[in-house]
């Protein structure tokens, strides 16, 4: 029930009341009301921005500490283990792989970028378009089991219908939720917030559609299959942290990790 989801992944809000909207946001303006407020007003926290603190809390159900931890940067993030959870749609349930495969549609099909702000010079952030080739193989790439690499992007559309292919191969036609969580965990549900926590304290900054590759393992025993995610060749820093869906869809994650090359 949305209850018990809400007392689950906001377990600090008193336990009292029907859990509503209101009562969240109340609680997360008031924790940036904390925030905000100077040292001499009795502010604990002037080296963190609130605006991040709470969005972070409303966006991945994590706690105070492990948002303010994230916040405060350093190459492992153990937030990534909330942020990598995906989006829950309802597509997910109805007995087909449509909800994934929507997903992925919307998601890789266009082209993809990051922008880059060196520490010690405070100009605004600097494209790093750039930096990547021209030949169109940079985007979002995929390697399956026995398969070569292949990529999505802006001028190679055609590809996500291979993606989901070779996920269901993966997964099998029985394993459906599963197919749609591995989908799911390749699309911006599963990719956006983590990238943009994790590589921010790093001053790199991830719009929605950032190149990413893909990784694809199976377990032949117990027929989970991994994701790992790493940055392409290309870019001048890195990035790395794996995704495990299991055949009923549940998901875990490892941490983030991140740092300039």
């Amino acid at each position: 029930t949305p209850k018990n989801i809400i007392k689950e992944f906001f377990s600090e809000i008193p336990n009292k009341g029907n859990y509503d909207y209101k009562t969240i946001n109340n609680y997360l303006d008031q924790i940036a009301t904390d925030l905000s407020l100077d040292e001499d007003e009795g502010g604990q926290y002037t080296d963190v921005q609130s605006a991040k603190i709470t969005l972070t809390m409303e966006t991945t159900g994590c706690t105070f500490e492990e948002a303010l931890q994230a916040e405060r940067g350093g190459k492992t993030q153990p937030i990534s283990q909330y942020v990598s959870g995906g989006t829950l749609k309802l597509e997910n349930f109805d007995g087909k792989t449509t909800g994934g495969l929507k997903l992925i549609e919307g998601d890789l099909d266009r082209p993809a970028n990051y922008k880059f702000q060196d520490p010690n010079n405070p100009k605004p952030f600097k494209e790093l378009k750039d930096l990547l080739p021209s030949s169109g193989d940079v985007g979002f790439g995929f390697t399956f089991p026995g398969q070569n690499k292949f990529y999505t992007n802006g001028k190679l559309k055609d590809n996500i219908k291979l993606v989901a292919e070779e996920v269901i191969k993966m997964c099998g036609s029985v394993h459906v939720s599963q197919a749609n969580n591995v989908m799911m965990m390749m699309s911006q549900s599963g990719l956006m917030e983590n990238l943009r926590t994790g590589i921010s304290h790093i001053n790199v900054l991830s719009n929605e559609h950032s190149c990413v590759d893909f990784t694809l393992s199976k377990d032949e025993l117990t027929g989970a299959v991994t994701i790992k995610y790493s940055s392409p060749e290309a870019l001048p820093f890195k990035f790395e942290w794996s995704a495990t869906i299991d055949i009923n869809g549940s998901i875990s994650t490892t941490p983030m990790t991140a740092e300039m090359k």
